[in-house]
């Protein structure tokens, strides 16, 4: 009799841990299949962000009137000035200072407003940089004498910017961002100047030789503000 309750009782002690075992087991691969829908999901975040909330909106108010800063310093040209190109889509490029592919596109910016008429006056960059140091992209900037707006991050957090570099059409007629993309590169910007949307080949200046990034972080001046 007692040799039946210990062979009963060790049965049911078998019985819990292969329970507990197919639990453990059960809760593992439902973790895994969690982790691998994160893993899918921040993929798709990475390559697919969603579009801005500027989106079909208004441009924040200080990015506006930087813009129309330029805008109407473009209007003063001479009707017959060569540079004149006044395109109804104003490009806007956003950056940051610590992105390397920011790096090139600045240079192959600079490179394409030496060859297109009217780049500059239909282009403008936001250089996120954060603390009070040199912008190098800014520098770059300057040097290719394209106009930009050193923000800390105020601009790029109204406009819902969730990587950079990511580029915007600001449609001057409807008072709207109309267009976006991220990454990009200048044959977008030049497709929206252009209207025929030819394709202009652009040799990229080299951006590392000229324009070094800082090794320490110095004090430094906006290149616009409100």
């Amino acid at each position: 009799m007692r040799g039946v309750q210990l062979l009963l009782y060790a049965l049911l002690v078998l019985a819990v841990a292969t329970g507990i075992a197919v639990l453990c087991v059960l809760s593992a691969l439902r973790e895994i299949v969690i982790l691998r829908g994160e893993v899918t999901a921040l993929s798709q975040l990475i390559t697919s962000p969603p579009e801005p909330a500027i989106m079909n909106s208004k441009l924040p108010q200080r990015l506006q009137s930087f813009v129309a800063e330029i805008t109407n310093r473009a209007d003063t040209l001479p009707a017959d000035a060569s540079s004149r190109t006044k395109s109804a889509i104003h490009c806007i490029v956003f950056m940051s200072e610590d992105c390397g592919p920011c790096r090139d596109l600045s240079a192959r910016l600079g490179a394409a407003a030496e060859v297109i008429p009217g780049f500059r006056e239909n282009v403008s960059v936001v250089v996120t940089i954060r603390g009070d140091r040199t912008s190098t992209l800014g520098n770059m900037l300057n040097d290719y004498n394209i106009s930009h707006i050193q923000d800390s991050g105020d601009i790029a957090k109204l406009s819902g910017v969730r990587g950079t570099p990511m580029m915007i059409g600001f449609d001057a007629e409807q008072d709207m961002v109309t267009e976006y993309t991220y990454g990009g590169d200048e044959q977008w910007i030049i497709a929206r100047i252009i209207p025929n949307g030819l394709q202009v080949p652009i040799t990229g200046r080299s951006s590392s030789a000229e324009h070094p990034a800082p090794e320490t972080a110095t004090s430094g001046s906006a290149a616009w503000s409100a």
